[in-house]
């Protein structure tokens, strides 16, 4: 199963979830999530250079979660295996831009493939 999340943006109130993540559910049900965000997401340059709509250094994650996080919203079912998404997310540009290269177009770009 895979979901799109919501999470507050690094240094921004709790309650603004603007980043956007993917959440697959394994068939033994675990949870991994898969996203895109800055490197340095509270640095003064990164917003200078992310609001100016240069490209900035991004970190491609995915990494095991403990729960099932709130917020989820059911997009649909893969018979992609992990391997096939971890493929996905080494070859994908981690330089973001934020008008055409952001960790929503990082969740739908992956919901597309998979």
């Amino acid at each position: 199963k895979v979901y799109k999340a919501w999470y507050p943006l690094v240094g921004f109130p709790r309650f603004v979830r603007l980043h956007e993540a993917i959440i697959v559910e394994s068939s033994d049900s675990t949870y991994i999530q898969f996203d895109l965000l800055p490197k340095d997401p509270t640095s003064l340059s990164s917003a200078f250079r992310w609001f100016t709509l240069q490209p900035i250094p991004g970190e491609l994650r995915m990494r095991p979660l403990k729960y099932r996080p709130e917020n989820m919203l059911y997009v649909g079912a893969s018979d992609a295996g992990l391997e096939r998404m971890r493929q996905f997310v080494a070859a994908y540009d981690d330089n973001m831009v934020l008008t055409s290269n952001n960790c929503k177009t990082f969740a739908d770009r992956f919901i597309y493939e998979h």
